[in-house]
């Protein structure tokens, strides 16, 4: 089996079946003084299927019969699930020219999610590696991880607290800049999520709030 560790990754969001959906942290900062701090729900590690197969069709195959492995490997664990990102396939065959053989790659993106709860983020993750430890890439594919993140379901649940602390701060920004007016901007864009640490993650809206004198 080829398996391989990658240690540069970036997880998106990521949106599940109907109903509710699973967003999965980001490494950034945190722009804004109104968070709210919440216990993560799962890890997620995500994963790379590529094959260096030189005829083109070939690659596309090996990578699909690779997902389809995986996918079977985590279904047999209740507690994970995989959720889908991106694939993306070249149609280049590849050149031979030289022994050496570097055409283009075709991949599949996608997150193995676990949830997370008297177990804690090592034990999770621990579940996740060992599933996909089990699968064996077919032909010239091969399975890349990369490093994991935590993730909540639904932080747009978390709207209405949001709101909540967003006016404080701007009560708070007035009182202090001593404006008779304030404009609160941006509150309608989507609650984000950011890591704090390796049991929380960090919500937020971005907002701005601009005083008037």
């Amino acid at each position: 089996m080829r398996y391989l560790a990658a240690l540069a990754v970036c997880l998106s969001p990521l949106l599940a079946e109907a109903g509710s959906y699973i967003v999965i942290a980001s490494g950034d900062t945190v722009p804004v003084p109104a968070v709210l701090d919440v216990p993560a729900e799962y890890v997620g590690v995500s994963v790379y299927i590529r094959s260096a197969a030189k005829d083109a069709a070939k690659r596309i195959d090996e990578v699909n019969e690779t997902r389809v492995r995986l996918n079977r490997a985590v279904s047999a664990n209740p507690n994970l699930q995989i959720q889908w990102a991106r694939s993306s396939y070249s149609a280049a065959e590849g050149s031979y020219k030289f022994s050496s053989y570097s055409g283009a790659d075709s991949q599949s993106q996608m997150f193995v999610l676990g949830k997370l709860g008297s177990a804690g983020i090592d034990a999770v993750t621990k579940q996740i590696i060992s599933a996909i430890k089990t699968v064996e890439a077919v032909g010239d594919a091969s399975i890349t991880t990369g490093d994991t993140r935590l993730g909540v379901t639904d932080p747009e649940r978390f709207r209405k607290k949001l709101l909540g602390l967003i006016k404080d701060n701007a009560g708070e920004a007035r009182t202090a800049l001593g404006g008779s007016s304030l404009e609160i901007s941006g509150v309608g864009s989507p609650v984000q999520v950011v890591q704090k640490n390796d049991k929380e993650v960090s919500l937020f809206i971005n907002y701005r709030v601009t005083v008037k004198k």
